[in-house]
């Protein structure tokens, strides 16, 4: 599997939900983006990659992007997850596995894990040179890779994980947003490193959950193909939040931090579609809640907590109200 091709496509696809021209964004930086989707075995140079990314930063002025390319692509990255499932007994096994995978993803990197005492330390290390020569790499894909470990733990567990500590290799222009994504008090260090505790490591993986992670990603697929009108913001609001559903938790603030302004601005530009956030948030829900019920593999208790709901009442009063029926007379159609 050629993950670098997979991660830049992926990085073009969310410059997309960005309002910008992922085509453009990739000629610019001496990529053929047809040629790329054509090609399975398509490779990307390193001075493509760090043009890409400067190029990314910049039109998005957003110096966090990394970091929000990481979050968006929380259901995209359950395809590599999807892989360690199948050929790991616990949590300590699917880290071993993933540090084999980022030099794939990206050549910079390294990745190790570190048990002590009752902690366990995730290292990830690039040499200086490559610092050096590639900086907007360097930083962004240190960005990303620190929340696409948290999200990938979250999809191993179908819960999410809480880190003790982070550290990262610079200074950070928003501290708050890193606490945000890292779930913790972010520090500086001399390498991104992420503190959890080792009991995670013994947490076994529940081939279940992979079964989930697939039936979800084929209905966004469905979903996703039936609401094409991406020019408008409240569509690009509606595919953010329906590519992060998985343990259904965005808030109206993650979301308008995720595409870089204030929660009044996104707010505000919905309102100028007469939409809202709740109004596509709740559309979201009846979306999958429909999807999940339609296969009949799910349980309404279960669809109840994948989509965040506290009670089952809560789904059964939302879904009759959606569709005029309770979950199980749905289901019995």
């Amino acid at each position: 599997m050629n993950l670098g091709r997979q991660f830049t496509l992926a990085m073009l696809a969310y410059a997309s939900t960005r309002d910008l021209d992922a085509a453009v964004v990739a000629k610019r930086s001496g990529l053929d983006l047809d040629a790329i989707r054509d090609n399975p075995d398509a490779s990307i140079s390193a001075a493509q990659n760090e043009s890409l990314w400067r190029d990314l930063v910049t039109t998005s002025n957003d110096p966090l992007f990394g970091l929000h390319l990481a979050e968006s692509m929380q259901l995209a990255a359950l395809g590599v997850v999807g892989q360690i499932i199948q050929t790991s007994r616990n949590v300590q096994d699917a880290l071993t596995q993933a540090g084999a995978l980022v030099p794939l993803v990206s050549e910079l990197f390294r990745m190790r894990t570190e048990p002590i005492g009752k902690k366990v330390v995730i290292h990830f290390s690039a040499d200086d040179a490559a610092k050096s020569e590639y900086p907007f790499t360097y930083r962004q894909m240190t960005d990303y890779f620190a929340v696409f470990t948290i999200h990938e733990l979250d999809g191993l567990l179908l819960r999410k994980v809480a880190p003790l500590a982070a550290q990262f290799p610079y200074s950070l222009s928003n501290k708050k947003e890193y606490d945000r994504l890292m779930r913790c008090d972010v520090r500086r260090g001399k390498e991104l490193t992420i503190t959890l505790d080792s009991a995670y490591l013994k947490e076994p993986i529940i081939t279940a959950n992979y079964d989930l992670q697939q039936h979800l990603l084929g209905s966004l697929n469905a979903i996703g193909e039936s609401k094409k009108e991406t020019s408008k913001f409240a569509s690009r609001v509606f595919n953010y939040l329906l590519s992060n559903a998985y343990l259904f938790d965005a808030s109206l603030e993650s979301t308008a931090a995720n595409f870089n302004v204030s929660a009044r601005t996104l707010q505000r530009k919905l309102q100028e579609e007469n939409s809202s956030f709740q109004q596509i948030a709740d559309d979201v829900k009846r979306h999958l809640a429909v999807s999940y019920l339609s296969s009949g593999k799910h349980q309404v208790k279960d669809v109840a907590y994948m989509l965040g709901y506290n009670e089952q009442s809560a789904l059964v009063r939302a879904f009759k109200r959606w569709t005029g029926k309770t979950p199980s007379e749905f289901s019995r159609q």
